[in-house]
């Protein structure tokens, strides 16, 4: 039998967050990404961006270790790009 309290692997399987999780609302996430609604609603639409979850009503929000994620994926990118055009290679 184990505590209520402490946190199950099975947490993201069950639908339960991290303590340390944190969801980010549209107007954070624009201010954070330096990019205007529109931008952020069409890489939702195209599957460029991660997709938001629902947080009741017309409320949605992303995890914030979904949106690092995205960055440091294109910050890898920005790393990939650059070493190519030193070499010469196109992308």
């Amino acid at each position: 039998m184990h505590s209520r309290n402490k946190p199950q692997d099975n947490d993201q399987v069950s639908g339960h967050l991290p303590a340390h999780e944190r969801i980010l609302r549209s107007a954070d996430l624009l201010t954070v990404l330096n990019i205007s609604g529109p931008t952020l609603w069409r890489r939702v639409k195209d599957e460029s961006f991660p997709q938001p979850i629902s947080l009741g009503g017309r409320a949605v929000g992303w995890l914030q270790s979904e949106v690092n994620a995205w960055i440091k994926a294109r910050a890898g990118v920005r790393g990939q790009s650059l070493a190519a055009k030193r070499e010469g290679v196109q992308l």
